[in-house]
């Protein structure tokens, strides 16, 4: 008898260095006693608003309470245990612009996992380290006299008001939502671009 096979487009930002947005994944069904620590599972979760969802995320370890689970992007295990009922398969394969790899998994696919959390709790280290120097540095007004990236002002209309979105390179560094008042602005692009609200 066939296994049916589910296909899914990934979307979110907790398995990032893992999968990419639109990453097309191939899910098996799996029996409970064939789901080992490193495999990368999909199950019915409750979100942050309280709403259902498909969550992909890493099986980290298998207790007597359910299966501890953790995405590749996120700094914490997430806080309740999967139950079986909740699981609906495995993640065996996944397609990017055309090309399929198979996911790996098991003892290899933790090792692999472990390594990428050792790297994000290294980042928040370093960023925290360099905190306090960063905000001196970018208050100083120094760094726009030294580096003057050519960028892009993009003013657009959209249904929720005007955004206007800076250019370099053919890449998004920074976005203010007008109507918003928010404004996002990628390192280390903030040493040169001022919050527009803020200046004048």
């Amino acid at each position: 008898m066939a296994k049916e096979i589910i296909i899914r487009f990934y979307r979110g930002d907790s398995m990032r260095g893992t999968f990419r947005l639109g990453d097309r994944l191939l899910i098996e069904p799996v029996l409970f006693v064939d789901i080992y620590p490193g495999d990368v599972i999909v199950y019915r979760g409750t979100n942050e608003q309280g709403n259902v969802e498909d969550v992909v995320h890493r099986v980290v370890a298998i207790t007597e309470t359910g299966l501890i689970t953790r995405g590749d992007n996120n700094r914490r295990h997430d806080f309740a245990p999967v139950q079986r009922d909740q699981i609906t398969g495995k993640v065996v394969e996944m397609e990017r612009g055309g090309r399929k790899q198979v996911v790996v998994g098991g003892a290899k696919g933790l090792r692999r996992a472990k390594l990428q959390w050792a790297i994000l709790r290294l980042d928040r280290f370093v960023r925290l380290l360099f905190r306090f120097p960063y905000h001196k540095l970018r208050n100083s007004q120094i760094i726009p006299k030294l580096w003057r990236p050519v960028i892009t002002e993009i003013h657009l209309k959209t249904e929720r008001g005007p955004l206007v979105k800076y250019i370099y390179k053919r890449r998004t560094v920074a976005v203010w939502d007008v109507s918003q008042h928010k404004f996002d602005c990628r390192n280390p692009f903030d040493l040169v671009i001022s919050r527009p609200d803020e200046t004048k």
